[in-house]
């Protein structure tokens, strides 16, 4: 089963009366595979985007439509299993938010 997401960098959270985010870049990969996908494989592909890691690196998703305060954790590998086990249950995208931290 293969699925698509909607990657958003490089923009910035803010509070302006509700969350968003705000900025950046947007990025829709389809056809990734749902038996492959791990959070290593989520990683793969925001290092191929542009997004090294340098720092701390902070990534979020949520189903597409959805709000949000609905965000959760894209930290380790079962989150990355949750992912999956939510696109095949609603069969829709999902949106990944990422943060860069600063590096010190």
């Amino acid at each position: 089963m293969s699925f698509s997401i909607v990657i958003h960098s490089m923009g910035s959270w803010v509070n302006e009366p509700q969350l968003y985010y705000k900025g950046g870049e947007v990025h829709v990969i389809h056809g990734l595979d749902a038996n492959k996908w791990s959070y290593f494989e989520a990683m793969r592909l925001l290092t191929e985007l542009g997004d090294k890691g340098d720092g701390d690196l902070e990534v979020w998703w949520k189903g597409k439509g959805t709000d949000f305060h609905s965000l959760k954790d894209l930290v380790l590998d079962q989150d990355a299993m949750d992912l999956t086990n939510y696109v095949l249950t609603h069969n829709c995208e999902v949106e990944i938010y990422v943060q860069m931290g600063w590096v010190f």
